[in-house]
């Protein structure tokens, strides 16, 4: 049981340690402590709204280039749907005129022309 309380004793010692640390190195002033440390929740406020804002742009930019190639992605397959249709509609129209050829043919040969 008592192995389960160190890290919360060498924790709490560090945090009062850390403490006195902050509060000695203000000469032990508690109105100089508290505007110190408004001062560093200000800085620590500032710093996390730059690097929200970095974040926020950074995935704003991947969006947008991620829509790009989308984009571009539509278009090449759209561009190659097309070509491909142009190709079949060629080879219909191919074996249509063979169709056409073979039957003027065959009336020449059977039927009367």
């Amino acid at each position: 049981m008592s192995g389960k309380k160190v890290p919360i004793f060498l924790g709490a010692a560090a945090a009062l340690g850390g403490g006195y640390y902050y509060w000695t190195s203000q000469g032990g002033d508690a109105k100089v402590l508290e505007a110190k440390i408004e001062q560093d929740a200000t800085k620590a406020r500032e710093h996390a709204q730059q690097a929200f804002d970095s974040a926020r742009a950074s995935a704003s930019s991947a969006s947008d280039y991620g829509k790009h190639k989308l984009e571009e992605a539509q278009a090449k397959l759209e561009a190659e749907r097309k070509k491909a249709q142009t190709e079949v509609q060629a080879k219909i129209d191919e074996a249509d005129r063979k169709i056409q050829d073979s039957a003027s043919k065959a009336k020449g040969w059977f039927g009367r022309s």
